[in-house]
């Protein structure tokens, strides 16, 4: 009885083993939103299993068809850059600047290597917007490249959702409203911080507005943690 159940354990535990390396991919996260699994047990599992997502304009949009929630569709993004647990290619030993000066800052979308452009226009026209606004920062200013650069900002996601809002149509159902979403991630050695900006898709400058406030919270925090940020130069 009691090798049966020493055996039944070892078998058991093989197969929890086996679980945790099983790639998890596209499919697999459509069926765990399909099964009703929170969401934030969802993201740990993207952040701690193996990945192979496919992370194409087309994958996405899948994604975001099958009602992946923007969280989980940053994740995978994330994951899939490899910088998920803040292995981003970044030192925490920052380049050596005065304490009064601009700090040097790289825009690019997730995943993207040094010298390349997303095949995403959407993501790339963001990555433009808020270089430019960059441009007339007191804060920041654009570094040459990347290893120059104490403060990334990289694009996770871009895109519209239609949400609630207040009061009803003509035929009597809930008014919808569409809204643009942008979210950017901060990296600044191994700390990560990200930024979400929404507003209204019918504005013609809606992507700006939003990458301008989308820079306006990334000077914030750059200002607040100035000192740790020139730390090298002290």
């Amino acid at each position: 009885m009691r090798k049966v159940f020493l055996l039944g354990f070892l078998l058991l535990l093989s197969a929890m083993l086996a679980a945790q390396q099983q790639t998890v991919n596209n499919d697999s996260v459509i069926r765990m939103i399909q099964a009703g699994l929170p969401e934030e047990v969802i993201i740990s599992t993207i952040n701690a299993s193996p990945g192979a997502y496919d992370t194409s304009v087309d994958g996405l949009i899948a994604l975001k068809e099958a009602e992946v929630s923007e969280k989980v569709l940053a994740a995978i993004v994330s994951r899939n850059s490899g910088s998920a647990t803040g292995n981003s290619g970044t030192s925490t030993s920052f380049p050596k600047i005065n304490k009064d000066q601009k700090i040097p800052t790289w825009v690019q979308v997730a995943g993207a290597t040094e010298g390349f452009t997303s095949i995403n226009k959407e993501l790339s026209d963001s990555v433009k917007d808020i270089q430019n606004r960059i441009k007339s920062s007191n804060t920041l200013v654009l570094a040459p490249t990347k290893q120059d650069s104490i403060v990334i900002m990289e694009i996770l996601y871009r895109g519209i959702q239609t949400t609630d809002a207040a009061g009803w149509d003509r035929l009597g159902g809930k008014k919808k409203i569409d809204k643009t979403t942008l979210i950017v991630r901060l990296i600044a050695g191994v700390v990560e911080e990200e930024f979400k900006e929404e507003g209204n898709a019918d504005s013609i400058i809606a992507w700006r507005e939003a990458a301008r406030a989308v820079v306006k919270n990334v000077e914030r925090w750059v200002e607040q943690n100035r000192n740790q940020l020139t730390n090298s130069s002290m």
